[in-house]
């Protein structure tokens, strides 16, 4: 059985491939090449880890990965609007199961503005965040762990934390939702990592991601016909 993790799929029930409801133009907006622009970096926390920084071509999203993983560029598929996202991870050329190390991490500003994030009071954005973490993963075999806390400046991030999904002994998932001071924009992410790869890795993705607002995809003001 196969294990999906990420966007829509990773919503949907597990062991069959998910559909996304996307049109065919938003699969072509959403696809494309996703390339590394900085050499790897020997981590502060750990001698066993180098990274590398990986931004996307359209510039939305950078994040900091292992040096060994690869990326490519995703679809945003949580909800209906407009967004980026990436996958990284050992291998990134299909469905990914629990295996495997493996991200997913996807922006929107247009899902931030279609939930009027940004009028949102600091506990309504919590709890706006929450409701995309707060899945129940006993259906894959998954073993609740207590919450990660992560906490970063100008960042509001909710996490959850679960272990041996898929039976995989040592196996950990990981989920989290974060949005910017001013509610302009929705992250999320998912990352599972396998027995003996450190921790360290996922709160280095929570820590290091940077989203250009300004380059994601804007909000879809209709369909257009072309003569």
């Amino acid at each position: 059985m196969v294990y999906a993790v990420g966007g829509a799929v990773g919503l949907a029930v597990i062991g069959a491939t998910a559909s996304a409801l996307i049109t065919p133009e938003r699969i072509d907006a959403f696809f494309g090449a996703f390339g590394s622009h900085a050499p790897p970096t020997e981590t502060a926390t750990s001698d066993a880890v180098a990274y590398k920084t990986v931004v996307s071509n359209d510039k939305a999203i950078t994040v900091d990965i292992p040096a060994e993983w690869g990326a490519n560029l995703s679809k945003w598929d949580w909800t209906m609007d407009p967004g980026s996202a990436v996958r990284t991870g050992v291998d990134t050329t299909g469905v990914i199961d629990f295996a495997q190390d493996t991200a997913y991490l996807g922006a929107s500003a247009a899902a931030a503005e279609a939930e009027g994030a940004p009028a949102m009071t600091a506990a309504e954005r919590r709890d706006w965040l929450r409701s995309y973490v707060e899945l129940d993963w006993t259906i894959e075999g998954c073993v609740r762990e207590p919450d990660p806390v992560w906490e970063r400046a100008g960042w509001t991030i909710e996490a959850t934390r679960w272990k041996d999904c898929a039976t995989y002994p040592g196996q950990r998932y990981f989920a989290f939702a974060a949005t910017d001071e001013h509610g302009d924009v929705l992250v999320l992410a998912q990352m599972s990592l396998t027995d003996g790869t450190p921790d360290e890795i996922a709160v280095r993705y929570a820590e290091s991601f940077v989203v250009d607002v300004d380059k994601l995809p804007a909000p879809s003001s209709g369909d257009f016909i072309v003569p």
